[in-house]
């Protein structure tokens, strides 16, 4: 499954603005629900003085390690998870 255009889009304006918050989640409603992703982004793990991670909603299904490149990460919101999670 390949990243939605709009997740791509919010992450690269993340990247570019150096921002500490990264919110890619999606509502029970929200219009988005056919682009739910089940596992994050790489080019996530490249936002370096990201704090608050929100993937709420999405069918994420393993955290993988590359989250602890995420070293200011303090925050990392998967409410709404249809499935455990593998750590």
């Amino acid at each position: 499954m390949s990243t939605p255009e709009w997740i791509q889009r919010k992450i690269q304006n993340a990247k570019q603005q150096k921002l500490t918050e990264l919110d890619i989640s999606v509502s029970e409603l929200s219009s988005y629900n056919d682009t739910r992703i089940n596992k994050i982004p790489l080019e996530v793990f490249d936002l370096t003085e990201l704090e608050i991670l929100n993937l709420n909603w999405h069918q994420i299904q393993n955290l993988p390690q590359a989250l602890n490149q995420l070293t200011k990460l303090k925050e990392l919101h998967l409410f709404g998870l249809s499935k455990s999670l593998i750590f």
